[in-house]
């Protein structure tokens, strides 16, 4: 059980909101929430993981910040170089 687990949540939510938006301005490709997990221990990065193999070649990179109050994630969408 997280300290502040309604603020430890909001972050995961604004993490997904911002990979979906991300992804959905990519090609008109769309993708829905429940496809979309943040996964992290809070010591690393958090880590994008897509239930959906249309994304399988995107490199997708986020970051979650937050205060007393408020959260927000920014998420970063990348081909993979091959």
């Amino acid at each position: 059980s997280k300290k502040n687990a309604p603020l430890h949540l909001s972050g995961r939510f604004a993490a997904k909101e911002a990979v979906i938006k991300a992804l959905n301005q990519n090609n008109g490709s769309v993708i829905r929430m429940h496809e979309v997990e943040i996964i992290g221990d809070g010591k690393s990065s958090p880590v994008v993981k897509l239930n959906s193999e249309k994304f399988k070649d995107l490199e997708i990179l986020v970051t979650i910040s937050h205060n007393s109050e408020n959260a927000i994630a920014f998420s970063i969408v990348n081909e993979r170089g091959d």
